[in-house]
């Protein structure tokens, strides 16, 4: 079978060319706690920079795979927006606001 993506050859193309690579984030609608949450997401967030060389990730910390995209995020709980303030190297939510 034939190797559909060439992960070397995107990384290289990656580093040498100017386009961004944006990619996001997200934690299903689950009841763990709030350093758990962050811990989680924090780690997709450092994978996908460190793996993908992201150079922006979105997040969004409490949505479940068939919202739809447009809405997630829209009416952020309290302690969601605290999620995200304490996540390092974030570049927004699905609405794309708290850009660091």
């Amino acid at each position: 079978m034939a190797e559909i993506f060439n992960y070397p050859s995107f990384i290289k193309y990656i580093q040498h060319d100017n386009s961004v690579n944006i990619r996001y984030v997200r934690k299903s609608k689950t009841q763990e706690a709030t350093g758990k949450r962050v811990d989680l997401l924090q780690k997709m967030m450092d994978h996908l920079r460190a793996k993908s060389l992201c150079r922006k990730v979105f997040v969004s910390p409490s949505s479940n795979a068939n919202d739809p995209l447009i809405q997630r995020d829209e009416k952020l709980k309290p302690s969601m927006q605290a999620t995200l303030q304490r996540l390092r190297h974030i570049n927004g939510d699905c609405q794309g606001e708290c850009e660091q």
